[in-house]
């Protein structure tokens, strides 16, 4: 009876924290809006274009996209050898939203939650906007829910993925974005459009000595 107890706690606390991890990302978006027309304006006058936009008519036409949730690496892959199938993917709290305006990116917002309210920490990123938009086109980033990122910091380079980040590391493919053609050679040398995870780690081991 003391086993069975004991099990069924185990899967109430597995059961309630993956519920308490699962993010409500039309309140995100709602709560978001809400303050979009406030950071709108902080555009300095004549500098419209550097944020995406022809003029600041096109303000009060700016939606937002679908969040794409921001992931990093662990310290564990930066302090050991890699394990085969560990995963070594966490979330930063982070998420990035495209500004829309027609149905366009124009710019990104970055989003965190503080104090159980989600708040906007900056806008800009014209080019990832834009990008992020031609990458919605591949049928295998629109898979589950939706667009990822991954952030390496150290190399300033970032990759979609769609896959669950919870994942083994031989089960993720990325897509590399222009900043990672830029930043590690391997990438940049192969040319390629897509990579596994697990094919990519190494890369970025070898561009950070």
């Amino acid at each position: 009876m003391k086993k069975t107890l004991t099990l069924l706690f185990i899967l109430f606390i597995i059961v309630t924290g993956s519920t308490a991890q699962k993010i409500d990302q039309q309140q995100m978006v709602k709560e978001a809006m809400n303050d979009l027309q406030l950071w709108l304006q902080k555009i300095p006058g004549g500098n419209e274009s550097g944020y995406g936009f022809t003029n600041r008519d096109e303000f009060s036409l700016a939606t937002l996209g679908k969040p794409c949730e921001v992931f990093t690496l662990t310290t564990d892959f930066f302090k050991e050898e890699i394990q085969p199938g560990k995963n070594y993917l966490e979330t930063t709290g982070e998420w990035r939203i495209p500004v829309m305006v027609n149905q366009e990116n124009r710019a990104v917002i970055t989003i965190f939650k503080k104090e159980n309210k989600w708040e906007i920490v900056e806008l800009g990123a014209r080019v990832l906007a834009g990008e992020l938009q031609e990458f919605e086109r591949y049928p295998e980033l629109t898979k589950n829910d939706g667009l990822r990122i991954l952030r390496v910091y150290q190399l300033q380079s970032d990759f979609l993925f769609a896959d669950d980040p919870s994942l083994s590391t031989g089960e993720i493919t990325v897509f590399p974005m222009h900043s990672a053609f830029l930043n590690i050679v391997k990438i940049r040398e192969g040319k390629k459009n897509k990579i596994g995870l697990k094919e990519l780690l190494p890369y970025i081991k070898e561009s950070i000595k």
